[in-house]
């Protein structure tokens, strides 16, 4: 009996965790804590904090420059690995910081290198004084649509140095 060499491969890729816990397995992207595991932000070094949306669904990316009041967002697969662009034009959030509350409009960010254009992007930007040498705030995204699913009033925290 001679078994086809794609059904051994298809029975070993089944086998295998579609996300392992396993620090080495995926180097330093994936870190286990406390049973489960955790990705790291690709803009971690500017201080970005993932977000994630529905069970290793998608991550939302946080990334404020708190001396200017610039607020980057970014989206990626479950991982964070590969952006995941969004149809929408803009993110509508809403920040507090020191019991001050504020709308803030991100808009989506066009880039000839990657090819994305606005309504095709993953990467928003939006600008609010609140935020200038704010070390912690909190935010709320009214709405996002990402691969065919809608996320409704996505809350999170940021705080500097926590990331």
């Amino acid at each position: 009996m001679r078994i086809h060499p794609l059904f051994l491969i298809a029975c070993a890729a089944l086998t295998l965790p579609a996300c392992s816990t396993d620090q080495g397995a995926d180097g330093p992207k994936h870190a286990d804590e406390g049973g489960g595991h955790s990705h790291a932000a690709p803009h971690v070094q500017a201080g970005g904090m993932l977000v994630e949306l529905g069970d290793h669904y998608v991550q939302m990316e946080v990334v404020p420059d708190l001396e200017t009041g610039e607020l980057r967002v970014f989206f990626w697969d479950g991982h964070a690995e590969n952006p995941v662009r969004l149809t929408q034009a803009k993110l509508q959030l809403t920040l507090t910081v020191a019991d001050v509350t504020k709308e803030l409009a991100l808009s989506a960010q066009a880039s000839t290198l990657t090819g994305e254009t606005v309504g095709d992007s993953a990467e928003f930007h939006g600008l609010h004084a609140v935020l200038k040498g704010a070390t912690e705030f909190h935010a709320v995204v009214h709405k996002v649509d990402a691969l065919g699913t809608s996320f409704e009033s996505v809350p999170f925290d940021y705080s500097m140095g926590d990331n």
